[in-house]
């Protein structure tokens, strides 16, 4: 008789055990939307840094994306001519034939080249027209970022694209020498196009393609 009664209040009680449980899951699924930006450094930086944003970079030539360096304090960028593919990075305490001493990102990504002695950092993944803004940070930044942060570390942040977007860019350069029993043109030209379009995800696919000559 004891076990039956037991048996009867289990039966009674476990419906309701269900019902409960339900009311706290329809509670609980309700959409949650992230409207935050990600800080593109660290607030607690331990030393002196320098930015440019898109609109200060508009006021300087820019032919190549590493020229959006060349302008910031205590920042040398080793570009022989247009064009070229090793433009290395050099600071205040290391030089152009020292390039693993300096980093440089891209949105949080790694594109400083350090298979090679003086290879350059992959500045053909930058797309010059979504640059949102360019930081510098100076000295060593180990608990930051690697040890080769111990130069200067550039921080290149692209803008998002709002829905689909597309651009393209031809440039074109000419210069004339005339010296030494020497009288040449030399011409070289830069084609560039860009599309990218913000998915219902909430990621970014980008696309660009560059082709100097």
């Amino acid at each position: 008789m004891q076990l039956h009664r037991i048996a009867l209040a289990v039966a009674a009680a476990f419906p309701l055990v269900v019902l409960a449980q339900g009311i706290a899951l329809d509670a609980q699924l309700k959409t949650v939307l992230v409207a935050s930006a990600r800080a593109p450094l660290d607030p607690n930086l331990p030393s002196s840094t320098a930015s440019k944003t898109a609109e200060q970079l508009r006021e300087q030539t820019i032919y190549n994306p590493e020229d959006i360096a060349v302008n910031l304090p205590s920042t040398t960028v080793r570009k022989r001519y247009f064009g070229d593919r090793n433009a290395n990075v050099a600071g205040r305490s290391y030089g152009t034939l020292q390039p693993g001493r300096a980093l440089v990102y891209l949105d949080g990504y790694l594109i400083s080249n350090f298979l090679g002695r003086f290879d350059a950092p992959r500045w053909n993944m930058v797309n010059v027209e979504a640059i949102e803004r360019i930081d510098a940070l100076y000295g060593p930044f180990s608990a930051i970022y690697p040890g080769n942060s111990m130069g200067t570390t550039l921080i290149v942040t692209e803008r998002k694209p709002r829905g689909l977007e597309a651009s393209a860019s031809i440039k074109l350069n000419q210069q004339g020498f005339d010296e030494y029993a020497t009288s040449e043109n030399y011409t070289s030209k830069q084609l560039s196009g860009r599309i990218a379009c913000a998915s219902g995800f909430g990621s970014v696919v980008r696309g660009q393609h560059a082709a100097p000559g």
